[in-house]
């Protein structure tokens, strides 16, 4: 279990009077290793371990004790990791603990398209899961094998439309300009952005993490520069400054980013609302108003590349 211990006053973290959220840690590491996601860099690979994922049992341990040292309630347990429900038999035995152990508690999780059926989606919606996060990543098939995640689209609609009916919130999340990417390519995710239900669809720009193969063909194409000081380092990853490796051009690249989210942040909002007013999130659904990731978001792009 983390050390809860070392915060001085854990209240201030758990404000809302009875519906507060406990993030949790449910796995380390991923089975798979996609070409652009942190878990393919070699350091991760060689020095963080296999994969493994926790129990239902250990997540409620932490649970209740948390809620034993705060005076605030605890409604909803976030699960969301880089993958957890790794198979239905885990999902099976996850959900008969939650339902018997903390059948009162919401809780949200992560998974992929291809791992996920109807029966697994009834398992969520009786074992009160309000929320679920999907990687989508590409709509092309050629960059979909090209970074190790291939989606079936007809599967993915299916079961998109599945948990969004049963009132699941469903977050899939898509990456625009990958490298090697054409305008072809992103207009093929556009489409798989249409087709497949969702709750929220975020949508980012590709930045390049080092270490991984992604990064390593963004070098070796020139798209980036390796550094000599560490302090220049800072600017990669998830937190670097904004860079296009992909054959897509910088301006039809922002263009389309712009566009989609302009689209998906009212959908997203609308959607997000509806679900915090269902849970009685009502702390959330007044913060939602006043930051939205988004606006956020699209503000950083354009002022990166001076629009």
């Amino acid at each position: 279990m983390p050390a809860w211990d070392l915060f001085k006053n854990l209240n201030e973290y758990f404000p809302s009077k009875d519906n507060n959220i406990l993030p949790v840690i449910s796995s380390r590491g991923c089975p798979f290793k996609c070409a652009f996601c942190h878990n393919a860099n070699v350091n991760v690979r060689k020095y963080l371990g296999p994969y493994r994922v926790t129990s239902a049992n250990r997540i409620i341990d932490e649970y209740e004790f948390i809620q034993s040292k705060i005076k605030n309630k605890i409604g909803m347990i976030n699960a969301d990791s880089d993958y957890h429900l790794v198979s239905k038999d885990y999902l099976r035995n996850w959900c008969e603990t939650m339902k018997k152990r903390a059948p009162n508690i919401k809780w949200g999780t992560c998974g992929r398209y291809s791992s996920m059926d109807l029966e697994m989606v009834e398992m969520l919606k009786k074992s009160n899961c309000v929320e679920i996060n999907l990687g989508v990543e590409s709509g092309s098939k050629r960059i979909q094998e090209f970074n190790c995640k291939v989606i079936d689209l007809k599967k993915a609609m299916i079961i998109g439309r599945a948990l969004t009916k049963s009132k699941i919130f469903l977050i899939n999340t898509y990456i625009l300009g990958h490298p090697t990417e054409t305008l072809d390519d992103l207009k093929q995710t556009i489409r798989y952005i249409r087709k497949i239900p969702a709750s929220s669809n975020i949508v980012q720009i590709y930045r390049p993490i080092p270490g991984t193969p992604y990064y390593e063909l963004s070098v070796k194409e020139s798209k980036i520069q390796l550094f000599n000081k560490l302090e220049d380092w800072g600017t990669q990853g998830t937190l670097r400054d904004n860079i296009n490796v992909s054959q897509i051009p910088d301006r039809t690249l922002v263009r389309y980013f712009f566009i989609i989210n302009f689209i998906e942040q009212w959908k997203e909002l609308y959607n997000r609302q509806k679900y915090n007013l269902r849970n009685r999130f009502y702390r959330d659904f007044w913060y939602t108003f006043v930051s939205n990731r988004f606006i956020k978001k699209l503000k950083e792009i354009l002022e990166s590349y001076g629009l």
